[in-house]
């Protein structure tokens, strides 16, 4: 069996999306003070354009809070939320967004943001989503270890 970073990643952020439905998956994985982007899915008829990922720094933002809180944050309206300073996401039309820390051996190892353009109030599968990230967090430092062996 072949493991690969890339592989786990795209795999998790695939069955997220037959799961969610979201019109946008990313993730990233925690580097110093950065939020560096691995990987993502876009629904290409909702999000037609890959848009310019930003760099996204620990505390900025709702995956920078989310990485530097350790705590995930669920937000119906980006457009309502001062927390939320992406404008690339609110240009590419986002309305609802879940960003969920991505959790082994005691810290943040990257973060799962998942966004919709309709309303969606992820919050009310909070329980679920964390348990995904749990299981997510867990599988990235399997094959980080595994990498570095």
């Amino acid at each position: 069996m072949s493991f690969s970073l890339e592989k786990i990643i795209r795999a998790a952020l695939t069955e997220i999306s037959k799961l969610f439905s979201p019109d946008i998956t990313v993730l990233f994985l925690v580097h110093k003070e950065k939020l560096i982007l691995k990987d993502a899915i876009y629904n290409e008829q909702t999000i037609p354009e890959h848009f310019e990922t930003p760099l996204h720094k620990i505390g900025e933002c709702l995956c920078g809070i989310a990485a530097k809180n350790n705590k995930a944050i669920f937000c119906e309206n980006i457009r309502e939320d001062p927390r939320y300073t992406w404008i690339e996401c609110k240009k590419a039309g986002i309305f609802s967004m879940a960003a969920l820390p991505l959790r082994a051996r005691g810290q943040v190892l990257g973060i799962l943001g998942i966004g919709t353009v309709q309303p969606r109030a992820f919050h009310s599968q909070k329980e679920f989503l964390e348990t995904i990230a749990s299981e997510i967090g867990n599988g990235l430092n399997n094959v980080l270890i595994y990498e570095e062996t």
